[in-house]
């Protein structure tokens, strides 16, 4: 009896972990989706209230126009802290395969890191000399 406790065990943690994991992942998705939602409606309510404050339409572009510039300019902020983040973790994982294998053979992986990291990273500066009106 005692042995089948124990293997019962020993199965369903594993079990237990992957539902978890899903469960966890369906949640950030539905939070995620009424974030989004709720932005969409605050930009709403936003523009209303520009509507009813001002009837220049040229006042009222100008702001939204400033608004983005400033979503934008916060989103390459993100993409450049996440692009740093990863281009360490490619570096620290080409060092550390190259000090464990003594050769270059598996630093592929580290390879591949770096290389999205450094994409992260030149992206916004890319895409600044592409559309010089974006800022």
């Amino acid at each position: 009896m005692d042995e089948i406790v124990r293997s019962l065990g020993v199965n369903i943690v594993p079990v237990v972990s992957i539902i978890g994991t899903f469960i966890f992942a369906a949640i950030a998705a539905i939070a995620q989706k009424e974030q989004k939602t709720r932005e969409a409606e605050l930009q709403l309510q936003f523009k209303r209230s520009l509507l009813e404050k001002y009837n220049d339409p040229d006042a009222i572009r100008g702001i939204l126009e400033l608004e983005d510039r400033r979503v934008r300019q916060k989103a390459d902020e993100r993409r450049v802290l996440g692009g740093t983040i990863v281009t360490v973790v490619g570096i620290a994982l080409v060092v550390g395969m190259y000090l464990m294998t003594g050769g270059p053979t598996l630093s592929l992986p580290g390879l591949i890191v770096l290389g999205v990291g450094l994409a992260l990273l030149l992206y916004p500066q890319i895409m600044e000399q592409l559309a010089p009106s974006r800022k």
